[in-house]
């Protein structure tokens, strides 16, 4: 192989691990959303009645039905 070759396939490599790392990063900035949205809304949602019970749930599970 050529040292020019070499420089080719090395640049393509560089870019498919920048392309992940690109992913990985925008998956951790999601998670961490996420995790700041739960924790903000915690209190909030605690004094909030269910909108199901475990038995409503229980219910459609065994009839197969999607809720």
């Amino acid at each position: 192989m050529t040292i020019e070759v070499e420089i080719k396939e090395i640049k393509t490599m560089l870019g498919e691990v920048s392309m992940k790392l690109d992913a990985l990063i925008q998956d951790r900035e999601t998670l961490t959303m996420m995790i700041i949205s739960e924790r903000a809304l915690k209190d909030f949602l605690a004094s909030e009645p269910d909108l199901y019970s475990a038995r409503d749930v229980k219910i459609a599970c065994k009839g197969n039905l999607v809720l």
